[in-house]
């Protein structure tokens, strides 16, 4: 798995080793925050954190989400394909994960990741469209994170009416799947496997890092 001079295909499968990987950095509070790259309708790339959900049932596919009156939610209306990168601070991993999104459908599963929200993450969902130009811009550029927070907080809704709550129609699930996976271990002697979707399976290449 270490030789880098052949074309050959190896054993490596990145689905389990990604899991293993998460189960390695679980103590660091980063570990879920992935960066997630899309298109515009003009063709801009844009790049942009979201947070690790889980895996869907495939046990490959990663769920993710987000508001559908975002720009985001726009961008991946008008072209669904994505590249996703992932760095693991503590064990000096990066996956770089090629595939495209669909948004999930089932309601029951869609209230499983509302469900797994914190309070203030749930509450953001009730907040003005994102994007939307503060009111008073210059006076909320001169307050605190915590000041500005309190004030984009709907007033009809507090933390207790959020904890077993039923999520809101704003409230999206997005499952991206892959076709090609990029591997990089900087561990050591460097180690660098790309993974290709077949028709038989998954393969992979060592390749140069």
């Amino acid at each position: 798995m270490h030789s880098y001079m052949s074309n050959r295909s190896t054993a490596f499968d990145w689905r389990p080793h990604l899991k293993d990987t998460l189960q390695k950095n679980q103590n660091d509070p980063h570990h879920r925050f992935i960066q997630m790259a899309t298109v515009t309708q003009r063709g801009e790339p844009r790049n942009r954190t979201v947070v690790f959900r889980g895996f869907d049932d495939d046990q490959e596919s990663l769920l993710i989400c987000t508001d559908s009156r975002s720009q985001k939610f726009r961008e991946l209306t008008h072209r669904q394909s994505v590249e996703l990168c992932w760095y693991f601070l503590q064990s000096r991993e990066q996956y770089r994960l090629n595939g495209t999104v669909q948004f999930v459908q089932q309601p029951h599963k869609i209230q499983q990741i509302w469900s797994g929200l914190s309070t203030s993450s749930k509450a953001q969902f009730y907040w003005p469209t994102p994007g939307e130009v503060v009111i008073d811009s210059q006076k909320a550029l001169s307050e605190s994170a915590t000041k500005l927070t309190e004030k984009l907080r709907a007033p009809d809704i507090q933390p207790s009416d959020l904890e077993n709550s039923t999520y809101p129609s704003n409230f999206v699930v997005i499952k991206a799947s892959f076709n090609s996976v990029d591997y990089l271990s900087l561990v050591g002697s460097y180690q660098r496997l790309i993974c290709h979707r077949t028709a038989i399976g998954w393969e992979s290449k060592a390749v140069y890092p």
